[in-house]
């Protein structure tokens, strides 16, 4: 019978609290400011804000599961990080448009703002991506 190393699920979970923190933070400046309504353009550095930290999230949980398993997804791990974020950025799009449709609260904008929130998240994921291929080499889970 084979055995498999054991992936930590609490570690997997605690790779999501700068996504989390950056969720709080964009559900504080919707519900409890007028920032978005007094400067729309405060809506573009959140979401490539989103990007980068969904980006890190699966950086970290990709290059934890390589060094638990033994493998090495090599360059590989750019593609799996930026079609990641572009899945994450679809399914927040999603969620959004939900909630405008069974709530009534318009969380979106226009076709045009949609494009560009997904735009914008996969910039700042890509970024993230490309900051692992150039720092290959260092260690950033234990």
């Amino acid at each position: 019978m084979f055995c498999y190393p054991m992936i930590k699920l609490n570690k997997i979970i605690g790779f999501f609290v700068f996504p989390a923190l950056v969720f709080l933070l964009h559900v504080f400046l919707i519900f409890f400011t007028s920032v978005y309504r007094f400067f729309p353009w405060f809506d573009i550095p959140i979401h490539v804000l989103g990007g980068i930290s969904i980006g890190c999230t699966f950086v970290l949980i990709l290059r934890y599961i390589e060094k638990e398993i033994s493998v090495k997804l090599g360059n590989l791990r750019f593609i799996f990080v930026v079609s990641l974020v572009a899945l994450t950025a679809v399914l927040w799009e999603f969620f959004e448009f939900s909630l405008t449709f069974f709530i009534g609260i318009s969380f979106q904008g226009n076709l045009e703002d949609t494009i560009v929130d997904l735009f914008l998240g996969l910039v700042g994921g890509t970024f993230v991506a490309f900051l692992d291929v150039f720092f290959e080499g260092t260690s950033v889970v234990k």
